[in-house]
């Protein structure tokens, strides 16, 4: 991530739709090609874990909730490089939250930038 790119970032929610742990529901419903990978930080930053999901085209890195509700993006490793992020269809958060609102048993919400809301 960097800053000279602050306004170009976007984020994402991702909860299940069910009484479940994020990273279970993660497990069971990721889809072919993404792959889930769970890091613990090596020094306190204030969260007890990261996941990351491996898409076919980037890595996203999300921190989980403490009580496992939701997982929220912390970067889109090459995505968040670009100084204008790729068009919705072609956003890597946005592929993701289409494939997993698919399934109907995970919600994910991608939230516009700042340049996105300008039209930049």
């Amino acid at each position: 991530m960097t800053e000279e790119h602050i306004h170009s970032y976007r984020s994402a929610v991702i909860k299940p739709n069910h009484d479940q742990h994020v990273l279970d529901a993660l497990k069971e419903n990721l889809p072919e090609g993404y792959e889930l990978l769970i890091e613990k930080p090596k020094i306190n930053i204030g969260v007890d874990k990261y996941i990351h999901i491996k898409t076919p085209a980037d890595d996203i890195q999300l921190y989980v909730s403490e009580d496992g509700t939701y997982a929220e993006t912390i970067h889109v490793f090459e995505q968040d490089k670009l100084a204008v992020q790729p068009s919705l269809p072609n956003d890597e958060l946005s592929k993701l939250a289409l494939k997993l609102i698919a399934t109907e048993n995970v919600d994910m919400q991608v939230f516009a930038s700042v340049n996105d809301l300008k039209g930049e």
